[in-house]
C-alpha cells in the first residue's frame, strides 16, 4: 500500500527534529565534558579563552538547533548543528590533551591523539563558516555552477586537515 505524501513529510519532520534534538543533546554533554576538563586544568588551562569558545560553540548550536526545529531540514540548520557538534569535540579534545598532557595525567591514555585531533581540526571550522555562505539564506546553491565552488572549498578543508594530521610540527 502506498503511503501518503503528507505522512511521509510527517515521518521526514519528525526524524530532522530527532535529528537536532540528539545532535543538540550531544553539544550539551560534549561542552559540559570540556568545560569540566577544563576547570579540572586550570592552572594550565585559559579559562578565558575555554569560556568564549564555549559561548561561540553553545551560540552556533543554539541557533543551528532553532531553525532546525522551526524549519525541519533546512540546511544551514543542520550546517550550523554539525559545526556546533564539530566545534565542541575540538574543544573537549583540547580539554582532555590540556588535562593528561600538561597536568601530568599520564596514567590516562590518548592524550596525543587529542591533542593531534586539535592541531589538525581547525580547516574544518572554517568549512562550516563558509557552507553557510554558500547555502544562506534558502539552503540551496545561488545556482548549479556554485557546485563547483562547493566541492572545491571542501576539497581543501578536508585536504588541508588531512594533512595537518600527518604534519612534524609540535603540538601548540
Amino acid at each position: 500500500m502506498r503511503r501518503s505524501a503528507g505522512l511521509r513529510d510527517d515521518e521526514q519532520m519528525h526524524r530532522a527534529h530527532t535529528a537536532t534534538l540528539a545532535s543538540s543533546g550531544l553539544i550539551l554533554v560534549l561542552v559540559g565534558l570540556a568545560a569540566g576538563l577544563g576547570a579540572a586544568a586550570a592552572r594550565h588551562a585559559d579559562l578565558a579563552a575555554l569560556g568564549l569558545t564555549t559561548l561561540a560553540v553553545l551560540t552556533t548550536g543554539a541557533v543551528g538547533a532553532l531553525i532546525g526545529l522551526k524549519l525541519p531540514g533546512h540546511r544551514v540548520g543542520a550546517v550550523l548543528t554539525s559545526t556546533a557538534l564539530l566545534y565542541s569535540t575540538v574543544l573537549l579534545a583540547e580539554s582532555y590533551a590540556r588535562y593528561v598532557i600538561l597536568d601530568g595525567h599520564h596514567g590516562l591514555s590518548d592524550g596525543e591523539w587529542a591533542a593531534l585531533w586539535v592541531n589538525a581540526s581547525w580547516p574544518l571550522m572554517f568549512g562550516g563558516v563558509i557552507a553557510v555562505a554558500l547555502l544562506f539564506p534558502d539552503g540551496r546553491l545561488l545556482s548549479p555552477r556554485w557546485r563547483w565552488a562547493a566541492c572545491g572549498t571542501a576539497l581543501c578543508v578536508v585536504g588541508t586537515a588531512v594533512l595537518g594530521l600527518f604534519t612534524a610540527e609540535p603540538f601548540d
